[in-house]
């Protein structure tokens, strides 16, 4: 019921005769929290999407995210749901043409559990099979998507096999090795002119 309901209020918020619609269904993944936790909440907020051209999404620029995703056919802050308890992932939206989607671009699945406040928990995934298509002369084209073995966890984690995802609490990534790098680069460059200043 409520995949239909994402669907049909994806074509009513398009307003378009001959939209292209994207569906976002699983219930094979089930979404803790960090840690192994479950959730207290009945549901999660889905965002199903892309961000603007050019933006690389990842655990160092996460709080540009809500910044450059391309907003469409939401609801609040959402255009789908997780439900905690079942699982069942629901998402999706309309797009009118290829304006904004062009065909080929990445798709992405962002699980929240809150936009704001010190306590988010935000998952990010994205396939290689989730790419927007052609906008068709057709009313309306129906694509659907799901996870695969191929899915990638861009934040938090994901693992097929076992059908276990898990959430990231925001602000607590540990940098990636090049990060590490940059940093000790910087304190070395800081303590040489220090002691030039000295000298």
């Amino acid at each position: 019921m409520n995949r239909l309901k994402y669907l049909f209020l994806s074509v009513l918020m398009s307003g378009a005769l001959h939209a292209t619609e994207y569906s976002f269904y699983d219930d094979t993944i089930v979404l803790k929290g960090t840690g192994d936790a479950s959730w207290s909440e009945s549901t999660l907020g889905l965002r199903f999407g892309k961000f603007e051209a050019g933006f690389i999404a990842s655990s160092e620029n996460v709080e540009q995210w809500a910044d450059k995703w391309i907003s469409i056919n939401l609801s609040g802050d959402k255009n789908g749901i997780y439900l905690t308890d079942t699982p069942e992932w629901n998402a999706g939206f309309s797009a009118a043409n290829n304006a904004v989607f062009a065909p080929g671009d990445a798709l992405f699945i962002w699980a929240f559990n809150t936009l704001d406040g010190t306590s988010r928990e935000w998952a990010l995934f994205t396939d290689p099979s989730w790419l927007t298509q052609p906008n068709a002369q057709i009313d309306p084209s129906l694509h659907s998507y799901g996870f695969t073995a191929s899915t990638a966890a861009l934040f938090g984690s994901i693992n097929f096999d076992s059908g276990m995802a898990s959430t990231a609490l925001v602000g607590s990534a540990i940098p990636e090795p090049s990060s590490f790098a940059l940093i000790g680069g910087a304190f070395a460059l800081g303590a040489a002119l220090a002691r030039r200043r000295r000298g």
